[in-house]
């Protein structure tokens, strides 16, 4: 090979060294970055049915881009301007859960009944009646987190996920009231999956005030959180 042929191939080869040399530091780069502007998720949840007041909030929902999940209990017991309303809240990108058919402490309730009459009576009844209306939900609040782990494995064969105040386990989601907690301190250390009640001024200790409320959004949206649902059936 002549000293122009040996040249050109030498010049070839410090070319394709360099491309791989770029790639490869390109490559490291994009596996071992960590954007800051990826969010961390957490779960919001409101318990019970007082839907007029969650319904009147749709907008300090929609300004930040909250997604919450709904848990309703005693939903035979509803109006069909209520059950409307869900469907309105479902429309914004909320998810509608459920949470017992009559609020029953299930704890409580199987001193004096069988696991299948709380199926039947607490879970089927209420379930039954918001499917037939269009709702499909795939995670089950106790009500007051009362369980035993006996009603846990019976209601995992209906439920994909079962949200409960006390511990975290397969399929089963450790959640922190806040609305009898100072709203600073929820923010100073924010629980993944947190649950409330009303949205009211007045004064309970199952509420929590709107400013408070956006206060919440403001600080966590800001320190990087977002708000996302909790469902899981595709």
């Amino acid at each position: 090979m002549d000293d122009s042929k040996c040249k050109a191939w030498c010049r070839i080869l410090q070319i394709v060294a360099m491309c791989f040399f770029i790639s490869s530091i390109a490559c490291i780069n994009s596996t071992t970055s960590n954007p800051e502007d990826e969010s961390i998720p957490l779960y919001l949840c409101f318990d019970d049915s007082t839907i007029e007041e969650w319904y009147e909030n749709r907008d300090l929902f929609n300004e930040y881009d909250v997604k919450a999940s709904f848990y309703i209990t005693r939903f035979t017991m509803l109006s069909e301007d209520q059950i409307e309303k869900l469907h309105a809240l479902e429309s914004d990108g909320h998810s509608i859960q459920f949470h017992s058919t009559f609020h029953e402490r299930a704890a409580i309730y199987l001193e004096t009944h069988t696991i299948d009459e709380y199926i039947e009576n607490e879970v089927f009844i209420g379930l039954d009646a918001m499917r037939a209306a269009g709702f499909d939900p795939v995670s089950f609040a106790y009500p007051g987190g009362s369980h035993t782990p006996s009603l846990d494995a019976v209601c995992l064969t209906i439920f994909e996920t079962l949200r409960v105040s006390d511990r975290e386990g397969p399929n089963i989601l450790y959640s922190v009231g806040i609305d009898n907690k100072s709203i600073e301190s929820v923010v100073a250390n924010p629980p993944e999956i947190m649950h409330a009640h009303r949205i009211t001024d007045e004064d309970s200790d199952y509420a929590i005030s709107r400013d408070e409320l956006e206060y919440l959004f403001q600080e966590l949206i800001l320190a990087g959180y977002r708000f996302d649902v909790i469902t899981s059936r595709d």
